[in-house]
C-alpha cells in the first residue's frame, strides 16, 4: 500500500515565517520612535510628530493582520516577540522628555508638595505658600499654576510615593505610568494562558501623548 503524505495546508509556510515577519516589521517600527526621541522638542516639530505616528501605525496595521491570520493561538515565542518590541517602543518614548503633554511635571510636583507635609489640595503651584520648593527643572513646566490639583486622593497619595522613592527624577515617573500594567496583561497571557489581546501592546497609540 502506498501512503501519500497530504501537502501541508495553504497557510502553513506564512506561519513558519510568521516569527521573522513580525521582527521585520518591529525593527522597521523602531525607526520612527528613535526619531523623534532624535527631534527633542515635538512641541516644535508637531508636523514630523504626525507623520511619525502614521509610519508607526502603517507598520503596525500589517502586523496585527499577519498575527490574527496566522497565529492562532498565539504560541509563546510570538508572545515573547511581540512583548519585547513592547517593551522597546515604551522605553524609547520613557528617554524622551514629555513635550506635547505637562501632567508628568505635575504629578512631580504634587508628590514634591506633599514631602513637604502641604496637602495638594490646600495650595495651586503658583501660591506664594509654595515659593520656597520652586526650582528651575519642574517648576516651569507645570501646568494649570493657578489651580488646586484635580487628581483624586488615589493618585496623590501614588505621586507622594514616587517621589519619596526618586525624588524628581522624570524617567522614575515616566517608566511608573508606562510599564507596570503592560507587564500585568502580558505575564497574565504568557502563564496563566488568559485570553488577552497582545496585538494592541505595540499599538502607537500608546505614545499619543508625549
Amino acid at each position: 500500500m502506498v501512503h501519500v503524505t497530504a501537502p501541508a495546508p495553504h497557510s502553513a509556510q506564512p506561519a513558519a515565517a510568521l516569527p521573522a515577519l513580525v521582527t521585520a516589521l518591529g525593527l522597521a517600527s523602531l525607526l520612527p520612535y528613535l526619531y523623534l526621541l532624535r527631534l527633542g522638542d515635538l512641541g516644535g516639530h508637531r508636523a514630523e510628530y504626525g507623520a511619525s505616528m502614521l509610519v508607526a501605525l502603517a507598520l503596525y496595521l500589517p502586523a496585527v493582520a499577519l498575527v490574527a491570520r496566522f497565529s492562532r493561538p498565539l504560541s509563546h515565542r510570538s508572545l515573547a516577540l511581540i512583548f519585547g518590541f513592547g517593551i522597546a517602543f515604551r522605553a524609547v518614548t520613557v528617554l524622551s522628555v514629555p513635550q506635547l503633554s505637562d501632567d508628568m511635571f505635575r504629578y512631580i510636583w504634587d508628590g514634591r508638595v506633599q514631602a513637604q507635609g502641604i496637602s495638594p489640595y490646600a495650595y495651586p503651584p503658583a501660591a506664594p505658600e509654595l515659593a520656597p520648593i520652586r526650582d528651575d527643572a519642574i517648576w516651569p513646566r507645570i501646568n494649570r499654576r493657578g489651580s488646586l490639583t484635580v487628581y483624586p486622593a488615589g493618585a496623590e497619595l501614588a505621586f507622594a510615593a514616587l517621589w519619596r522613592v526618586l525624588p524628581d527624577r522624570l524617567l522614575w515617573f515616566q517608566a511608573r505610568w508606562r510599564f507596570p500594567g503592560y507587564l500585568q496583561e502580558w505575564c497574565c497571557s504568557f502563564f496563566c494562558g488568559r485570553s488577552a489581546n497582545p496585538r494592541l501592546w505595540c499599538s502607537p497609540s500608546f505614545g499619543a501623548r508625549r
